[in-house]
């Protein structure tokens, strides 16, 4: 298809004219959250987030709250975006930059 199919720019217009940021859920994320929990037994509720960094943040929230630890659990070297408690790492191997960028306390 591309990127300039004509049946894409039908679509994004349909969808744009009704507005691109809402403070309240959409249909479509309800739709999408219904069918989301029901396809997993064990889901009865889903969060939607504008954001990783936010998803982040509240996933770590989450699971520190209903498990009532401060401790979790984080893949190292993996992107976790830009929340400052998933930036902490315990690799030696990071790069120059990255290692100042970390330890400056002058910014």
């Amino acid at each position: 298809m591309g990127h300039t199919h004509s049946k894409k720019f039908e679509i994004i217009q349909q969808e744009v004219a009704e507005g691109t940021h809402f403070a309240s859920a959409l249909e479509v994320e309800v739709e999408t959250a219904e069918l989301m929990v029901s396809m997993q037994p064990n889901v009865d509720k889903v969060r939607f987030a504008n954001t990783g960094t936010e998803a982040c943040m509240t996933g770590v929230k989450m699971a520190c709250s209903i498990i009532d630890n401060s401790k979790i659990l984080k893949f190292e070297g993996q992107y976790h975006d830009w929340y400052d408690v998933l930036l902490v790492s315990l690799a030696r191997n990071m790069s120059p930059l990255w290692a100042i960028q970390m330890t400056r306390t002058d910014a």
